[in-house]
């Protein structure tokens, strides 16, 4: 479970990747950031180490002599990420893991209660903008996905789990649907509550119905171990082997058995 690349709120498009930058063009940009301080052998390296990935191009020419150290540049475009986010102290760092884990729901007022913070949040918010790791306006995203990625990564898997189970109680309270619920329980500890056992069991329900049948399985093997409500667990069971079944995988069939009488 987890591993699976469907979000619970599937929605048809394209996917552009740009393609990666020529030297020339990791030439021109160092140049531009750099002035007289690049060098031809400079720019050879610098697009050699990030195969002209845009995003690591601009990230490491914020910290150019760290070329030096020979780390692979997705390592080094990491520290400078980490770096740049905790530069600012604790508050800082906390309210972009809060944004990391909110993604898509991080609403300044609701980042601002998954971490205690209070008016100072507007002005840190601006801090980031400022430094170019979130996007100006709202709601609040981080300038590339892979600065989320990264700062979310940090996180401890138990610091994790506690702040996405946070998340999902405020956007309960919001009035949030449940699938944007259940993808932070999801990722929540279990902690015996049969309420979010239900919830997640609600959210697979959606999932299998619209077709997102990795999504539902995950849900469905989340909400057994919370664990269901002994009432509920034949329910969850034969969800899952129904879900199961429609991707493909045998074990559905022990699933069905298991639960019918």
């Amino acid at each position: 479970a987890g591993q699976h690349e469907e979000s619970l709120s599937e929605m048809p498009g394209t996917v552009l990747e740009p393609r990666p930058l020529s030297r020339p063009a990791v030439d021109a940009l160092a140049r531009r950031r750099l002035g007289g301080r690049t060098t031809d052998a400079f720019v050879t390296e610098l697009h050699r180490a990030t195969a002209g990935n845009a995003f690591l191009v601009e990230e490491l020419l914020r910290s150019p002599e760290s070329l030096a150290s020979g780390a692979g540049a997705q390592g080094l475009a990491t520290a400078s990420i980490l770096r740049r986010v905790g530069a600012a102290g604790g508050p800082r760092l906390a309210i972009a893991r809060a944004i990391a884990v909110l993604d898509d729901d991080a609403e300044v007022g609701r980042v601002a209660a998954l971490v205690g913070a209070g008016d100072e949040i507007a002005a840190i918010v601006d801090a980031l903008v400022d430094a170019e790791l979130l996007q100006p306006g709202r709601p609040l995203r981080f300038a590339h996905p892979i600065m989320r990625d990264v700062v979310y990564d940090d996180l401890g898997e138990a610091q994790r789990a506690r702040l996405h189970r946070r998340a999902a109680t405020l956007l309960e309270t919001d009035g949030l649907g449940s699938d944007r619920i259940a993808a932070h329980l999801l990722h929540a500890e279990p902690a015996g509550d049969h309420a979010t056992a239900a919830r997640l069991f609600e959210a697979a329900v959606s999932a299998r119905r619209r077709g997102a049948t990795h999504t539902a399985i995950d849900l469905l093997e989340r909400a057994l171990r919370e664990p269901a409500a002994p009432a509920d667990r034949a329910d969850v069971v034969i969800e899952l082997g129904l879900a199961q079944l429609d991707a493909g995988h045998r074990e559905g069939i022990g699933h069905l058995r298991a639960a019918l009488p």
